[in-house]
């Protein structure tokens, strides 16, 4: 009637097989949310800590949801002519809209840790981390006699 394989035998599968895994299967870790988010004075104390660049970076990359990947690998020729306020600046296509001062895409990390800790830390929104020291190592060698 059914054929060779029913269902009440698994599908032909075999044993280890015939029943759902996922309900037993461990989650894999996730990052906490964040515990709670900055007032509108914060954000502004946070905005006036930044030179002119960073002031027009910021608010773009939190409005426009962007990736980490996506943020400074944004090239002129992914933004439409027409939504561009202004005059577009004459250059080619391919170049970078925010370049590091190496002409190559600016790092994330390095932006978080050289722009945005920063302002935040003088703008009194997080407190400074401590600093890191590295652990002495002994090299083993005997002292000259």
């Amino acid at each position: 009637m059914g054929g060779r394989f029913t269902r009440q035998h698994g599908a032909g599968r075999p044993d280890n097989q015939s029943r759902n895994h996922a309900p037993t299967a461990q989650r894999p870790p996730t990052r906490k949310p964040p515990g709670r988010f900055l007032a509108l004075d914060e954000i502004d104390a946070f905005l006036a800590r930044l030179g002119f660049r960073d002031r027009l970076i910021v608010p773009m990359f939190c409005s426009m949801g962007f990736r980490p990947g996506e943020r400074f690998a944004l090239r002129w020729n992914d933004i439409e002519e027409e939504r561009v306020r202004g005059e577009a600046p004459r250059c080619l296509p391919i170049a970078l809209v925010f370049p590091a001062s190496t002409g190559q895409p600016i790092s994330g990390h390095n932006y978080e840790r050289d722009v945005i800790v920063p302002a935040a830390i003088r703008g009194g929104i997080m407190a400074k981390p401590p600093e890191k020291r590295r652990k002495a190592i002994r090299c083993g060698t005997r002292p000259l006699q």
